[in-house]
């Protein structure tokens, strides 16, 4: 057996392109793993969201017990348990709006309304 003569300059030509395509397959690898993390990420939170008290974290109950509730916990867990039997956002939203009587321009409002609207999209 012989073994082939190659020039150095293809040999050199071949190398640089088999180091291309591996780096780019593992450009490729890396994108697709990042959007498997997000969509898992995006699953997480809607399945969180899906169980309202689960979807606030733990400086949203002590932002928004502060800010909305007047700092009472019974206040803010009655409110949950009275959003969870609500059917649809919009009854959520109104309620909270007219019977509590929150503005809607309050940035912790619009945040809370933000929480309540991924609760009933999950």
């Amino acid at each position: 057996m012989s073994a082939e003569v190659v020039p150095e300059s293809v040999a050199a030509e071949a190398a640089v392109a088999h180091e291309e395509h591996k780096a780019s397959t593992t450009v490729a690898e890396a994108a697709a793993e990042n959007a498997r993390s997000l969509k898992l990420d995006e699953m997480l939170s809607a399945r969180q969201s899906a169980d309202l008290s689960k979807a606030f974290t733990l400086n949203d109950k002590y932002r928004f017990r502060r800010e909305l509730f007047g700092g009472s916990d019974s206040d803010f867990s009655q409110t949950i348990g009275l959003i969870v039997q609500m059917n649809s956002y919009e009854e959520a939203r109104d309620y909270l709006l007219h019977d509590l009587c929150w503005d809607s321009h309050n940035e912790a409002v619009e945040d809370f309304l933000t929480i309540i609207k991924r609760h009933f999209q999950a």
